[in-house]
């Protein structure tokens, strides 16, 4: 096994596929193990049939007997390994685990608890700090740019739901929107193979060197899994995780009084209001995450280079159940009854996300490296937000805009080692994940690599290589188009969570072509926001006038917005108490209103 890239060291897509396939066609896989076992058999028979008509003496007999046993269980024992995939490229396998929502206010006093041992370990062994998100608190945006390296404005990934500009029908966005090849698409390109379980937006899944278990997988979409011979197992699993008669064993996890579907429409039911916060909502993510988990604990370990689990559970939990969680900011505190149902759901999340985490530990091992990140935090939202959707659901959570970042690993220094001030931005993931899995960095890439949390050993083994940019006309898109199917219980899950209105109507729209400029002014503002305040932070001031002024050519009339919208975002980010390096609020907006004088030659990808 080698510990850098050697494209010509890994077999091409075909033999790969051919090797899943085998591995998914357990009858083929047995008719090919009987060929490989069944031969050494034959020679052995023969031969006994051959000295018994040499009439050779029984000594000899005897010695030939157990040299031929010996050559038939050598081949035996090794009969089970064939069909398996052929080792991984990489020494180290990089595991980059995604907590929608996770807050380390939440985590903390568990953590002091001992609530959270496997998180903890990673913890004490790496470097953790708060992962600062300066743009849009949309997940699929976000976790878009943590595996492109991008902006939304370049990837195109930019609200939950597609067309942009607010017209109708809707889709849910899907992986055929985007516009910038992911990680596992660059990875492929080089011959390393990637498992990626459950990543949002990764529907369709994409044909790359390696398998995807898209977030559609449970509600058993067509084009839902990759390689098509894994759908059967995949079904497998989550067959046994599918609400049967509105139920599921595995939610008793969290809902010990025993939730049932169909609690929600029945006002007698002494847990009808609790159904009600959880419908939809609360019973399928946390399905979904199980199926994730089961899915990653299922491959072969020393197979794939680099792993991606996707958990959404955390940020379910805390829009839901916050006040039952935590009523302190609320003028009206919560309903005794649904304290009682529902207050440890919140925690719960967190105990599952950490028993999920250790599993992989223990699946990957020491050697590994671990890159936990969360899009970003969460807090009370201070009153109700009434979803206007037929149970009229209520949200007692709103998001923050600083998360978690976690990394350890033989790769990964430990925090005392790393120098005060470390700053990460959603921006930085993908390229620090691209270093560790020795990929050449873009040129043009938004973020930085956090070099300081990489051991020197490392950095002197595996010296930066860089391209121009990570323009691949052909990299690996969905091996089938989103197709017509129904997406309803998508959609009616993020009318629950009030990202949409309850009057979308689900349908397909053209993906392929809009113009950023012409979408909703909320999302523009949000999305150049978050542009203008990445580039301030990383004091890269000639791109932070690129951005600017291009704004204000094309929305003038929105720049008080803007400046309002900066001004709080900024605020936010510097009363968090996670972050290692302090932010100036009003230096970096004195310095953002002279931007319209600044005069810099703008790059045509300067801006969005």
């Amino acid at each position: 096994m080698q510990a850098g890239l050697n494209a010509q060291a890994m077999p091409n897509n075909t033999i790969f596929l051919q090797d899943i396939d085998l591995l998914q066609h357990k009858d083929l896989l047995q008719h090919k193990l009987l060929s490989f076992c069944i031969m050494p058999l034959l020679f052995y028979v023969l031969n006994i049939m051959l000295s018994n008509m040499l009439n050779l003496r029984n000594s000899s007999l005897i010695s030939l007997k157990i040299l031929l046993v010996l050559a038939v269980f050598l081949f035996l024992s090794s009969c089970d390994e064939k069909g398996s995939l052929p080792e991984r490229i990489l020494d180290k396998p990089l595991i980059f685990i995604g907590l929608d929502g996770a807050e380390w206010s939440v985590m903390t006093p568990m953590l002091e608890r001992g609530e959270l041992p496997n998180i903890q370990k990673l913890i004490d062994s790496g470097v953790s700090t708060g992962l600062i998100n300066p743009g849009a608190l949309i997940s699929p945006p976000v976790w878009t740019t943590f595996i492109t390296g991008e902006h939304p404005g370049k990837h195109g990934i930019l609200d939950h739901t597609f067309p942009y500009d607010g017209s109708i029908p809707k889709q849910p966005v899907d992986s055929t929107l985007r516009l910038k090849p992911a990680l596992w698409n660059i990875a492929s390109e080089v011959g390393l193979r990637s498992a990626v379980f459950g990543y949002f937006a990764s529907w369709p899944a994409e044909d790359i060197n390696g398998l995807i278990v898209s977030d559609r997988a449970l509600q058993g979409f067509p084009s839902s899994v990759f390689p098509e011979a894994m759908v059967p197992e995949i079904q497998k699993l989550a067959d046994k995780l599918a609400l049967k008669k509105g139920e599921n064993e595995f939610l008793n996890r969290y809902y010990p009084w025993g939730y049932r579907v169909r609690q929600a429409s029945d006002p007698n039911s002494p847990h009808y209001k609790a159904a009600r916060l959880i419908i939809g909502r609360a019973d399928r993510t946390f399905l979904n995450d199980e199926l994730v988990r089961q899915s990653a604990l299922s491959i072969q370990s020393n197979a794939y280079d680099f792993v991606v689990a996707y958990f959404r559970s955390a940020d379910l939990a805390s829009h839901s159940f916050w006040r039952e969680y935590d009523d302190s900011d609320f003028a009206n505190p919560a309903d005794p009854e649904l304290k009682k149902l529902l207050g440890d759901v919140i925690p719960e999340s967190y105990r599952y996300l950490d028993e999920a985490i250790g599993d992989l530990v223990e699946k990957f091992g020491p050697n590994a490296n671990y890159i936990v990140v969360s899009d970003h935090g969460f807090a009370s939202a201070k009153k109700e937000i009434v979803v206007q959707n037929k149970f009229k659901s209520v949200l007692t959570g709103n998001h923050l805009p600083v998360g978690v970042f976690i990394a350890a690993g033989p790769d990964i220094r430990t925090m005392s080692d790393v120098k005060a001030g470390l700053q990460v931005t959603s921006l930085d993931i993908m390229p620090t994940l691209a270093r560790l899995l020795d990929l050449p960095i873009a040129e043009n890439v938004s973020g930085k690599v956090l070099a300081s949390i990489l051991t020197p050993k490392f950095k002197e083994s595996h010296p930066v290589r860089s391209v121009a940019a990570y323009e691949m006309d052909g990299f690996a898109r969905p091996y089938n188009s989103a197709e017509l199917v129904n997406q309803a219980a998508e959609l009616g899950s993020l009318t629950g969570l009030g990202y949409i209105g309850a009057d979308s109507d689900s349908g397909n729209s053209d993906a392929l072509q809009y113009d950023f400029w012409n979408i909703k002014d909320k999302l523009i503002v949000a999305h150049i926001s978050g542009e203008l305040i990445d580039a301030m932070l990383r004091n890269n001031k000639p791109l932070a006038a690129c951005v600017y002024q291009e704004f204000v050519q094309n929305k003038i009339h929105l720049l008080k917005t803007l400046l309002h919208h900066v001004k709080i975002r900024l605020n936010t980010i510097a009363q968090s108490d996670r972050l290692d390096s302090s932010v100036k609020v009003q230096k970096m907006m004195s310095e953002i209103k002279s931007l319209g004088d600044y005069s810099t030659e703008c790059r045509p990808d300067a801006a969005s």
